[in-house]
């Protein structure tokens, strides 16, 4: 009995250095999983949605305009909120984004970690799960993509959510308190993704595999997190409309009902096969038609058909493993009618939509671990576990280093899949970047006719036809573009610049006054407009725009415009 005292108390004292080397251990790991990344450039959205947004800071950006809001086909206020606070902390360093980045996810690591634990009472499997949910290359897009910090934020937000919710139900002499702390956690997760709204269905299989309570009690516990999940239903019918944006768009795919089921295996098992064997991980991926609608309805059913016999015969022995899989699989219900959001890209799955489920598969391999860690010999143990974890951090860095060019990640994105709409789009936009005219009006045109962001595109195409002198041409893809959407500075600026090169300066003066309506930091309006003024001979107005310009842009931008002048 002395020796079993001295021994709990000797734990107890060492149980805060070892807790503190643990996570020191896993910032080590989180910051060598993501060291070649640190310095990556911006790319694809991280333009249009941060550097160079002109809504940054106003509610239309973080959301919460109402008059507008309505025309959106999402509602992710906190990613926006955070991708508001970055660009206010480090404006055009990506250092700065990657670091921050890394911190929350290693935050939301540490609270899986100490999750885990306290579910289990085994520090093995928790820490095992936790070092896989940093090293694992499929989590790489919440560090290389700038503005996804948000997405770290959500686990972090799940993990928050879950733990709280958990204290309401085992300590009821503050259900109060826990369960409100639990729903703005969760609320604040639901901001960040819609496909959080099955967390009610997390914390029911928590509350069975690791608390061991029957499924009416456990239904019980999670009726807080399910009426916060029905009001935001209802909410997003009709602001941000899922009814537009997801459930109007099953028509026009011409599914039955086997080829959907058939064509959603297959978005499932490419999304288990990247888990597993880590190849292919891309930001989105269209599943091209099935052929063969026999065969993969019969794999669909015999994968079904699995699982539910392992939930029937071993669900009361393996509980850990129990837990994982019913997480893996939760995080599929909310894909079978997100994948109809993107009529135009085609059946889609996109790997940031299983974010959170997809530790149930860290926890079901960690789990494997701890289990035979009694019943093989250490070195083996110890040297397995060694190289998969060299194997992901391999794997890692070198999708760290296709994240650090446009270029390059897209091309690979094209060969994961080719007919994808985005890959197309930016690789025809860092090419039209480079000024390579000829190979960005290849990638254009080749999207032209999906009809996705098409205003976009024939703005592009105009740009690369004035580029290459074609200026005709050039106004008349400005011309469809205006009227796919009227609201673009940057297509009047170019139409503008066309009848200022022609020497048509009424005209150029029209467009340019109306691209300096729709964006008044748009300099290069100003800069013409003032020329066209002092051509003319126009002083008063070529001294109003100065004043203008002085007020709105820094002194050293003018400087080179009042020395040219």
């Amino acid at each position: 009995m002395t020796l079993f005292f001295n021994r709990t108390l000797k734990n107890s004292i060492l149980e805060p250095y070892r807790s503190i080397c643990i996570y020191l251990i896993f910032l080590t790991v989180c910051f060598f999983t993501y060291k070649n990344s640190l310095y990556n450039g911006f790319l694809m959205d991280d333009y249009p949605m941060v550097i160079k947004n002109p809504l940054i800071g106003t509610l239309s950006f973080l959301q919460l305009d109402f008059n507008t809001q309505h025309s959106q086909v999402y509602f992710r206020p906190v990613i926006h909120f955070f991708n508001l606070i970055t660009y206010i902390l480090f404006e055009e360093n990506p250092l700065g984004y990657h670091l921050f980045s890394i911190g929350l996810f290693y935050l939301g690591g540490v609270f899986l970690y100490r999750l885990l634990k306290s579910f289990f009472e085994c520090q093995k499997t928790a820490a095992l799960t936790t070092l896989f949910f940093y090293m694992h290359p499929i989590n790489g897009i919440v560090v290389n993509y700038k503005n996804a910090v948000g997405y770290a934020f959500l686990i972090l937000a799940v993990i928050l959510s879950l733990t709280k919710f958990l204290n309401a139900f085992e300590n009821r002499e503050n259900v109060v308190g826990d369960s409100f702390l639990g729903g703005i956690w969760f609320v604040l997760a639901l901001l960040c993704h819609e496909t959080v709204i099955i967390f009610p269905l997390y914390l029911i299989t928590v509350l069975i595999f690791v608390k061991k309570v029957n499924l009416k009690r456990a239904i019980r516990g999670a009726v807080p997190a399910g009426v916060i999940s029905v009001f935001y239903l209802i909410f997003r019918m009709y602001y941000s409309s899922l009814n537009e944006s997801v459930i109007q768009n099953i028509t026009s795919y011409n599914l039955t009902i086997f080829s959907y089921s058939a064509s959603f295996c297959k978005l499932m098992f490419w999304y288990f096969s990247k888990l597993f064997f880590l190849q292919g991980i891309v930001l989105a991926w269209d599943a091209p038609p099935v052929e063969n609608v026999f065969l993969w309805n019969t794999v669909f059913v015999l994968f079904i058909l699995g699982i539910s016999f392992f939930f029937y015969r071993f669900s009361g022995r393996f509980r850990r493993e129990s837990l994982a899989l019913s997480w893996i699989l939760i995080g599929f219900i909310p894909v079978t009618l997100a994948c109809f959001s993107r009529p135009k890209l085609g059946f889609v799955i996109q790997p940031h939509w299983l974010f959170f489920s997809s530790i149930g598969y860290f926890l079901l391999l960690a789990s494997l671990f701890s289990r035979l860690y009694k019943h093989v010999h250490k070195i083996l143990w110890w040297g397995t576990l060694v190289s998969l974890l060299s194997f992901y951090m391999m794997n890692a860095h070198y999708y760290n280093y296709l994240w650090g060019d446009q270029k390059r990640y897209c091309q690979k994105w094209l060969v994961i899949s080719p007919h994808n709409y985005w890959p197309n789009y930016w690789l025809g936009y860092a090419y039209l970047e480079e000024k390579e005219y000829a190979k960005a009006k290849r990638y254009f045109l080749k999207i032209a006719g999906r009809g996705l962001k098409l205003a976009e595109v024939l703005g592009n195409l105009g740009i690369i036809e004035k580029n290459l002198g074609s200026l005709d041409l050039a106004m008349q893809y400005f011309r469809q573009s205006l009227k796919q959407n009227i609201s673009y500075a940057d297509t009047y600026y170019y139409m503008g610049d066309i009848y200022f090169t022609k020497g048509l300066f009424k005209d150029a003066e029209k467009m340019f006054n109306e691209a300096i309506r729709r964006d008044r930091y748009l300099y290069d309006s100003w800069e013409k407009l003032a020329k066209i003024y002092r051509k003319q001979g126009r002083s008063e107005d070529e001294q109003a725009v100065y004043k203008e310009m002085k007020l709105i842009f820094p002194e050293e931008k003018l400087q080179k415009f009042f020395i040219s002048k």
